[in-house]
């Protein structure tokens, strides 16, 4: 309706309306867009699927060099966020956090995950690692949403706190689906050496003939990831959003002070919960949406 529209900031309602057909047809959207009236969704019948979110994720590679001086830089682009999104957004709605990544290698259990993962957190001003706070989460990437639902059972164990996506990743040149699972809140220095403590957490993850005394070796080596985000409902309240900045850092230090820049490929991005806490299917209206901030977004960091 034009009365909700009278109430958006100019730049936000003009360029959105030249920028999409509303509703249009399969063939005339954005790349971006990737609006499929016969998608796939996670089937909430089945017990193995019901609980597995469906998001999308927007990511851009950042400029590192920008990032010396990372809050005036960051100041800087959510004043062109606002502008994209049609939100008033200033630093103080966005939270820091910094966590420890380390990456595992679960080739020898039978099965190469793309990543299986854990995370330690650490309070952004002080340093301190946040208790019980741990993450594991395992991934598997497929160019196909049904393959990514269907070949991949990484339903968690109902011993911990956990969470299922299926994700879509959308680079500027590509784009890929991801099933992911996560348990949270685990022991602070919780560690994995074997495929039978991955298999503790996700029970399902490898056939049953899997050794379960496999080693599980450490993939690369750690990194501090600084990560600057802001999750709220956007486009009249119909999309629950995600924007953030992850940079990646060789050390704990380095990633507290925030006049050193990142010492490895970061990233902007732009996570997009389909509706109903993605549980629902995609509106065509906010992929419009989605997509036309993406574009943005890509254009503002390639000036």
């Amino acid at each position: 309706g034009a009365i909700l529209f009278t109430i958006v900031s100019g730049s936000f309602f003009i360029g959105f309306l030249t920028g999409n057909a509303f509703g249009g047809d399969m063939n005339n959207q954005d790349k971006y867009v990737k609006y499929n009236y016969n998608e796939v969704y996670p089937d909430r019948n089945d017990p193995k699927q019901v609980n597995i979110m469906d998001t999308r994720e927007f990511q851009d590679n950042i400029d590192l060099d920008k990032y010396r001086d990372r809050m005036n830089t960051i100041t800087q682009m959510i004043v062109a966020l606002n502008d994209l999104t049609g939100e008033n957004l200033d630093d103080d709605d966005f939270d820091a956090e910094i966590y420890e990544e380390r990456h595992y290698d679960t080739s020898n259990c039978g099965v190469k995950y793309s990543e299986f993962r854990r995370r330690r957190f650490f309070k952004s001003k002080k340093g301190t690692v946040k208790e019980n706070e741990t993450t594991f989460d395992i991934n598997m990437d497929e160019p196909k949403k049904i393959d990514a639902l269907t070949k991949w059972d990484l339903t968690p164990s109902e011993n911990y706190k956990s969470e299922q996506k299926i994700e879509h990743d959308i680079h500027t040149h590509s784009d890929k689906f991801n099933i992911k699972a996560k348990v949270k809140e685990m022991p602070t220095d919780y560690e994995i050496t074997k495929c039978k403590e991955i298999v503790e957490l996700f029970p399902f993850a490898f056939g049953e003939d899997y050794d379960p005394e496999a080693e599980v070796p450490r993939k690369g080596s750690d990194k501090f990831i600084w990560d600057y985000s802001y999750t709220g409902d956007m486009f009249f309240g119909s999309a629950k959003v995600k924007l953030s900045w992850t940079l990646y850092f060789d050390d704990l230090e380095t990633a507290m002070d925030l006049t050193k820049k990142p010492t490895h490929s970061s990233e902007f991005s732009i996570r997009l919960y389909s509706p109903n806490e993605g549980y629902g299917p995609y509106q065509r209206e906010v992929l419009d949406w989605a997509a036309s901030v993406y574009r943005g977004v890509t254009k503002y960091n390639k000036q």
